[in-house]
């Protein structure tokens, strides 16, 4: 034996050890080994919660062999310091198969036939469906999808042209005198009836922003047909309608789809108004049928305008919305470090398409949250300062928006739209913060609104106020459902499962509040016509114990509007009486010279 030979020993840290016959120093049991190649305990470096049971229940477990428990995500295999929860646990039903390759580390986090950023993106020959997750597009499946796509473009195209047809039927039988007694008649549109539309109009403001909570809030509560429906008919979501048409094998489903989806149809359906418009200008000289066709214009555009609004806005304020993941070395296998927040299928990267988007969302900021309130706010403050003819034009224009509300509170309706791009746009812009302090300011502008609310009390009809302020309460306690079913024993699917059940339960109690309100109200109005307390458009006569809320705010808002016309009537008798103060000093400047002249002849 030669012992002047050298003898290597190799010495293995702590909570580490050498196989024999291997120089490789290996995890103990219950501890992996970290990039730097140092052992870390599994509980207390990432936590019994997130890791699956027999995640280090044998030796030698590596930062990139830990299995975590499903609905839970990580931008590094080789890091565990950013361990996300999915935002949809669908995505992230984590398949592992045997002798995974390092390559294919990222992509098994996810469900089969998903990747990338918290598993949103899809292997190829695969399309993202928010209800089932990644499906196959198979040629039957593609065709099948093309087809939905050209009924859903088709329906839009029909849904347009009708409104158009209506616009000009709907003038040209006013301005001609022959419309006939319906629900519609003296100019009650779809927003004027006492009694159910302004519930209705209540229920669909609550839905707007309740289902705008949902999404951003609630992203992993299971969707039904159901809700689906409702949000689209409530937000004219015409990008969620797509989705449930299934289209998405046959056109490419994502966030920038939706900001076209939101923003086209609405602004070629106003484009064509305005042709409509000029054309009718050109064609026709009857003065009475061009404002008639104005009048409708306007009626369609509030009425639009009305249900796009907090969906469109909310869509395009989250077009600059995304967030960031430390520790992406490399964007591989679509995992990006940075991602849009409402679509983690697209990148934040600097590129050429980003800035596109970026300033196609920027003109629509322009075109929607802005312009959209600016034109409500216009016309409002034309209608509340102008006089005689002009005042009269004004009060058809914006009759849709006023009728509702007290004299005192005719600026409500561009109030709410303020409230609802504040509840949606403003809560998706706190997503950047994360959606835990997102959730906490949501429930903060509910309660300030919701007081806010009672202090004005906007509404003609009591009945009105209280449907109001029991739908806004209802949003406060949606705002609280993520801290309630925390203190639950229950896991993430069990969270999401009972938080899609509360919403059914909101929408239908909405629903059933509002028909209970209407009832009520409707007895409340025969009752008044009974003891003959007028309704509606007469003065009331107010007499024995009769001292009811609804009575006093009618009888001072008839008050107010007999003040303001005799002030208008004065302000006019004010006018004549210096045009005739005029023609006498005109006349008798007129005799004086005609007397002068006589003398002169003489």
């Amino acid at each position: 034996v030669n012992f002047t030979d050298p003898i290597s020993v190799v010495t293995c840290a702590q909570n580490t050890n050498r196989l024999k016959g291997s120089t490789e120093c290996i995890a103990d049991i219950g501890f992996f080994l970290n990039a730097d190649g140092e052992a870390e305990n599994c509980q207390n470096a990432i936590g019994e919660v997130i890791l699956e049971a027999d995640a280090c229940s044998a030796e030698g477990v590596t930062v990139q062999d830990i299995n975590l428990q499903p609905g839970f995500w990580r931008a590094n295999v080789y890091d565990f310091t950013e361990i996300l929860p999915c935002p949809r646990l669908l995505f992230c039903e984590k398949t592992r198969p045997e002798n995974t390759t390092t390559a294919e580390l990222q992509s098994v986090q996810c469900s089969e036939n998903h990747r990338g950023t918290y598993c949103y993106s899809c292997d190829e020959g695969f399309a993202l469906s928010l209800l089932d997750g990644c499906r196959e597009c198979d040629d039957a499946t593609v065709e099948k999808h093309q087809g939905n796509f050209t009924f859903l473009v088709c329906t839009i195209l029909l849904v347009i042209l009708l409104s158009l047809v209506y616009v000009f039927v709907q003038a040209k039988r006013s301005s001609e005198g022959s419309k006939k007694e319906s629900c519609c008649a003296d100019r009650t549109r779809t927003f004027q009836s006492a009694n159910i539309n302004v519930k209705f109009r209540i229920l669909e403001s609550f839905l707007q922003v309740l289902f705008a909570f949902r999404v951003m809030l609630f992203v992993d509560a299971p969707s039904t047909l159901f809700s689906d429906i409702i949000n689209a008919l409530s937000n004219l979501d015409l990008a969620l309608l797509a989705y449930s048409l299934e289209i998405e094998c046959a056109v490419t489903m994502n966030h920038y789809t939706s900001l076209l989806l939101y923003s086209i149809p609405s602004l070629l359906l106003l484009g064509l108004l305005f042709v409509l418009y000029r054309i009718s200008t050109r064609y026709y000289t009857s003065k009475a049928f061009l404002k008639e066709i104005q009048q409708e214009s306007f009626s369609l555009f509030f009425i639009v305008s009305f249900l796009i609004y907090p969906g469109a806005s909310r869509i395009i304020v989250s077009t600059f919305v995304c967030e960031s993941f430390d520790t992406v070395a490399n964007e591989t296998d679509l995992v990006y470090r940075e991602a849009l927040r409402s679509d983690y299928r697209i990148s934040c990267e600097a590129g050429g398409e980003r800035i596109f988007w970026l300033f196609l969302a920027g003109i629509l900021v322009v075109l929607f949250p802005i312009g959209i309130i600016a034109v409500y706010s216009y016309f409002l403050h034309r209608y509340n300062n102008s006089e005689d003819k002009q005042k009269e034009r004004y009060t058809q224009l914006v009759k849709d928006l006023i009728y509702p509300y007290k004299p005192n509170r005719f600026w409500f309706e561009a109030y709410d739209l303020l409230r609802k791009l504040a509840q949606t746009s403003g809560v998706a812009l706190c997503l950047g913060f994360g959606t835990k302090n997102a959730t906490a300011i949501a429930l903060n502008m509910s309660i300030f609104f919701f007081l806010l609310l009672a202090y004005l009390n906007p509404y003609k009809s009591r009945f009105d106020f209280y449907y109001a302020l029991s739908t806004m309460l209802v949003i406060i306690l949606c705002a609280q459902l993520d801290t309630w079913f925390d203190s639950l024993d229950c896991n993430e699917a069990c969270k999401a499962s009972k938080t899609a059940d509360a919403f059914l339960l909101m929408v239908f109690g909405a629903i059933a509040v509002g028909l209970i309100f209407a009832i009520l109200q409707k007895r409340d109005e025969s009752k008044k016509k009974k003891l003959g307390l007028g309704d509606g458009d007469k003065i009331l006569t107010v007499s024995g114990n009769n001292t009811q809320d609804e009575d006093l705010d009618e009888l001072r808002s008839q008050l107010q509007r007999l003040t303001d016309e005799i002030e208008g009537a004065n302000r006019k008798k004010e006018r004549n009486l210096e045009v005739i103060d005029r023609n006498e000093q005109d006349i008798n400047d007129l005799q004086d010279q005609l007397q002068k002249l006589s003398q002169t002849n003489i």
